[in-house]
């Protein structure tokens, strides 16, 4: 499975317990498939996409064996994802930071996404989403431009790699516009 064969971190590798699949709203995936679309043609390719993890902060029990009613918590990233996609409203809500500036942050690297999923539930399972991500033409960056509110011109999304002053161990993407990146499945390990 991915999860296993993505993770690349030396800390204890989670088992996946549950996978869900996330079926977004008519409306968000018009916005997607529009914004792909329009990437398609930039690039002059339809190789613009990746299936990426993101980790984030689950403050309720959806996801539990038996349990799929979204929560009212307004900072529960899992529902808040689950109900509206992804979002820049909530940027650095997570982590206070971001090393490539207002986006939001993927990974191939299923380790780094779950150092940033939170369960703050009493609970054995954490949450984290494989996500659908138009990527199209990538910014290669290795230094920190926590600045940053957009790829250079000519760019879709930023790529940033190992290497350099910036400290980073693994690669992640940052797309800078909600239109970019859809949530297709919740995956729940412990």
């Amino acid at each position: 499975m991915q999860f296993r064969d993505q993770w690349k971190h030396d800390t204890t590798m989670g088992v996946v317990k549950h996978v869900y699949l996330v079926v977004v709203g008519c409306g968000q995936r018009e916005t997607y498939e529009n914004y792909k679309l329009m990437v398609e043609a930039m690039v002059n390719s339809r190789g613009v996409e990746k299936t990426l993890w993101h980790g984030t902060t689950r403050k309720c029990s959806v996801g539990e064996p038996g349990v799929t009613e979204l929560c009212r918590t307004q900072n529960c990233g899992v529902c808040g994802i689950v109900r509206t996609s992804f979002s820049l409203a909530y940027y650095k809500k997570n982590t206070g930071w971001g090393r490539f500036g207002r986006g939001l942050y993927t990974s191939e690297v299923s380790s780094k996404a779950a150092s940033y999923s939170k369960s703050l539930k009493n609970s054995p399972l954490t949450a984290m989403f494989l996500a659908t991500v138009v990527i199209g033409r990538t910014q290669t960056l290795h230094r920190n431009s926590p600045n940053r509110i957009r790829p250079k011109h000519g760019y879709n999304s930023v790529h940033g790699q190992p290497g350099g002053a910036g400290k980073l161990n693994y690669e992640e993407y940052v797309v800078y516009t909600d239109d970019a990146i859809v949530p297709s499945y919740l995956v729940m390990y412990e």
